[in-house]
């Protein structure tokens, strides 16, 4: 004998599905919010180990032997330059510099103009700021072949910004 169900039976079952869907469903939303949250943190952290890997790679391998071809620090720390050999037209630089109304980090060789530091940085950060210094702290040549960095990314998520900071000392391997 086939037996349906009837209208009460129906309507304590929806109820009870509604019930579960209201209780459930902030839970879903807060571990959905998570996730998205992980991930734009980690693309954050992201970006800094690419800016360390890439600057303290081409550091390590500068020229420090004579003092015109020393690692360089502008007064207001906001540029370094180095050269990869001992050849004037083959130096490299980074600097913070502005675009569009943010602060990126840029990197130039020789004189060819600034290319974002790493190529995806716009895209995926709100701004990369911080300094240059040598040696111990100060500006100029440096004398023993140390370059420190001070770093800071920002990405604008939701109501609170992340921002991620490093510090990092380098020194140039061919360094007497």
């Amino acid at each position: 004998m086939n037996r349906g169900m009837t209208l009460v039976e129906l309507m304590i079952g929806v109820t009870i599905l509604g019930i579960i869907s209201l209780t459930s469903f902030p839970v879903i939303v807060d571990l959905l919010s998570s996730v998205w949250l992980t991930q734009e943190k980690a693309s954050v952290n992201n970006v800094g180990r690419k800016v360390l890997a890439a600057m303290s790679d081409e550091i390590r391998q500068a020229v420090a032997t004579q003092s015109e071809f020393r690692p360089w620090v502008s007064p207001d720390g906001s540029t370094i330059r180095f050269y990869r050999t001992a050849v004037s037209g083959d130096s490299i630089r980074y600097y913070f510099g502005p675009d569009d109304g943010s602060v990126y980090l840029f990197r130039s060789v020789g004189a060819s103009p600034g290319e974002y530091v790493p190529s995806y940085a716009r895209e995926e950060v709100d701004y990369i700021s911080g300094s240059f210094s040598v040696d111990a702290g100060t500006t100029g040549y440096s004398q023993d072949g140390r370059v420190s960095m001070e770093i800071q990314i920002r990405r604008e998520i939701g109501i609170e910004p992340e921002t991620a900071e490093y510090q990092l000392s380098v020194f140039c391997r061919s360094y007497r």
